[in-house]
């Protein structure tokens, strides 16, 4: 058997396999393409809403059926075959369930989307956590479209690439993350290999 160039690939799901944001403003009674691309990553703030709970009770309000029904993204199946050509490890969905009174419904709500879109029914490739950085492990690369987990996973001992998204600095490639996405992938592929033979 071929040893492959990464130990394990984690992705995120909102904003890189489902369309958080979209349902998000959809909720709001707002169009995505309306608000104002880039950094702040904040939502909420984007939405001119002034607390978290005016941007969290109307989603919560919604149940299981906000996360089950997310739209997937249009990439998801290229994006899962790249990660797997490069990945010695199953593909392992990371996702940060919201805090407050709907968290347990973000959680049963995207595992039933995960098992929906998916067809993946093996509970050991999700990950729910609020810390992404404690799955920093060498060989392990989280692919994700918060900087801020990005930095956080790479501060440890593993790589993050950020996923270009509507709210972060690469927002005007997020109609074809793809190349950007691959680029990366294959540049720790080569370092691994060069370095971990």
């Amino acid at each position: 058997m071929i040893k492959k160039p990464i130990k394990g690939v984690l992705l995120d799901l909102d904003e890189v396999l489902a369309d958080f944001a979209g349902g998000a403003c959809r909720v709001h009674g707002k169009r995505l393409e309306n608000l104002e691309p880039g950094e702040p990553r904040d939502l909420q703030v984007k939405l001119g809403l002034r607390s978290k709970e005016a941007f969290w009770k109307p989603i919560n309000s919604r149940g299981i059926s906000f996360w089950e029904y997310l739209e997937p993204l249009p990439w998801i199946e290229e994006l899962l075959i790249i990660a797997r050509a490069l990945s010695e490890e199953p593909i392992r969905i990371i996702t940060t369930p919201p805090s407050g009174p709907g968290a347990h419904l973000a959680i049963l709500g995207k595992h039933r989307w995960l098992v929906k879109i998916l067809g993946w029914t093996d509970r050991n490739r999700y990950i729910f956590t609020r810390d992404k950085k404690i799955y920093s492990l060498p060989g392990y690369v989280l692919i994700d479209d918060s900087r801020k987990n990005v930095v956080r996973f790479s501060e440890g001992r593993g790589l993050g690439i950020l996923f270009p998204a509507y709210f972060n600095q690469y927002y005007e490639e997020r109609n074809n993350p793809l190349p950007r996405v691959t680029n990366a992938l294959l540049q720790i592929g080569e370092h691994n290999a060069l370095h971990f033979p």
